[in-house]
């Protein structure tokens, strides 16, 4: 695997527009592959059968030559051949939890703080060096990913950073649907690896400006640009405090739906493609307001 190193000397958008296609593997390679990794995972009998298989699908004239054929011209004709596949079968129809499984987190270091402030004050920092860093993504000023080792000099493609901020992933049934939401520049840098076409498109009429936080089981707006000229780090601690006075004075701190039977973790609190899920869209066409809050949720900067 590559490692990668940033040059903040080299024109993004040139590099971008250079990068090489994805490539295809010959379809013996591919097939050697398969069987080495299968030949650990099941029995010897097992084996024997799936080789067997194989062997009959490369064969001269057989069916891996035509699909082999396909997979070229669709390379030929394509940005990213793989993209469209890996999306829908790896992703948006894949109906395990996403936290873990598919989308990243990140853990921070322990903290000990005084008080609540200054907990809040580090949440308002953190909330400016995030803000500071989509504005590099969408100004295109973020130096571009580079690889070293054997692909030394190879300019990767930069519009998965795009996706960090501009992206929904509205749960489905079967699969889910990835919508970006948002205009304006900003989308990152062309075309190449990683890149291709979203489910669904819904562009919003102009630049996010506020962000969602959670707080005691509610949801908050929070304001990042005020008379076009965004909050200064202050300014959002200032914001955050009346979040928090404003949650601890509800009435109701206790999730705003509820089943008999808790639904299974996932983002948004359930496993998508379950009844639970069923359940919990039912719930929200019923009740007032969520639907609007979810649309809110859905053009925020970032939550």
């Amino acid at each position: 695997m590559p490692i990668l190193e940033r040059d903040a000397s080299r024109d993004p958008a040139e590099s971008q527009h250079a990068l090489p296609k994805v490539p295809l593997p010959p379809l013996k390679q591919t097939l050697d592959m398969y069987l080495k990794s299968m030949e650990h995972l099941v029995g010897k009998e097992q084996f024997s059968k799936t080789k067997t298989i194989v062997e009959k699908f490369g064969a001269r004239g057989g069916a891996g030559e035509t699909l082999q054929r396909k997979l070229l011209e669709r390379r030929e004709s394509t940005t990213n051949w793989i993209y469209d596949y890996w999306l829908q079968d790896m992703y948006l129809t894949n109906r395990v939890a996403l936290p873990v499984n598919s989308n990243p987190a990140m853990v921070f270091p322990k903290q000990a703080f005084r008080d609540r402030k200054d907990a809040l004050r580090f949440a308002a920092h953190l909330v400016t060096g995030v803000l500071e860093y989509k504005s590099l993504i969408d100004t295109q000023a973020l130096a571009v990913d580079y690889a070293r080792g054997q692909l030394a000099g190879t300019p990767l493609c930069m519009r998965q950073y795009s996706r960090m901020f501009t992206y929904y992933r509205r749960p489905g049934h079967t699969t889910d649907t990835q919508i970006e939401s948002r205009s304006g520049h900003g989308h990152g840098h062309g075309h190449g690896h990683g890149h291709g076409h979203a489910t669904a498109t819904a562009t919003a009429a102009s630049e996010p400006e506020h962000i969602i936080v959670a707080c005691r089981n509610q949801f908050f707006v929070l304001d990042i640009v005020s008379g076009l000229k965004r909050l200064n780090e202050m300014d959002i601690l200032s914001q955050l405090e009346k979040i928090v006075s404003m949650a601890e004075r509800s009435q109701d701190s206790l999730p705003p739906f509820r089943t008999s039977s808790p639904p299974t973790a996932g983002r948004n609190g359930l496993k998508p493609g379950t009844n639970s899920l069923r359940l919990r869209l039912h719930q929200w066409r019923l009740s007032p307001g969520v639907m609007e809050m979810l649309s809110v949720c859905r053009v925020s900067c970032w939550s």
